[in-house]
């Protein structure tokens, strides 16, 4: 079976999971969700800006989504419809690329930036024409930058490194509570 249409296959397997999959969130607001329409208010802000501007979503967007009864399963499942949903109809309109090609074209300018100290608007216009947004290349150097800065500084204070139980530690706190 050639590549894409490997990825045809999957991309349906995931669509079908998502949609029909077991769940706590019912197949109808999975589906809801997923084409980002006739969701109930609190939660319509939620999806809503998931699908479109998933930058600007907010912790009190997942709190008044929670406050109107959803349980945080069931936000899981519908934020992953919605964002699952959108990238499916900006695929099918030729308006994005497959994730994997944004992601390797960003990687790619990030090694060359922290391999040469510099990128040009070639590599910009490669990772832009994969797909990714100006908010995700603005994203990616961001969190680029904050990691430089802040392996640069624990270089020049000579921070200590983690044990192997420190850095479990610290990755068992991140999946259980993320970034903040």
């Amino acid at each position: 079976m050639p590549d894409e249409d490997k990825k045809r296959a999957a991309h349906r397997a995931l669509v079908d999971r998502v949609l029909n999959g077991e769940g706590r969130a019912s197949p109808e607001q999975r589906a809801r969700a997923f084409i980002n329409a006739d969701t109930p208010p609190p939660l319509r802000t939620l999806i809503g800006k998931v699908a479109t501007r998933p930058a600007q979503v907010t912790d009190a967007d997942f709190a008044a989504a929670k406050a109107s009864g959803f349980s945080e399963d069931q936000l899981f499942e519908l934020v992953i419809s919605a964002a699952v949903g959108q990238s499916a109809r900006l695929y099918e309109a030729g308006l994005a690329a497959p994730v994997e090609d944004g992601l390797r074209a960003t990687l790619r300018m990030l090694g060359k930036l922290t391999r040469e100290g510099k990128v040009g608007a070639e590599d910009m216009r490669e990772v832009l024409s994969a797909g990714v947004s100006r908010q995700q290349v603005e994203d990616a150097l961001a969190v680029c930058a904050a990691f430089n800065t802040t392996d640069r500084l624990a270089d020049a204070f000579g921070f200590e490194l983690l044990s192997p139980e420190g850095f479990e530690a610290g990755a068992k706190y991140l999946l259980k509570r993320g970034y903040r």
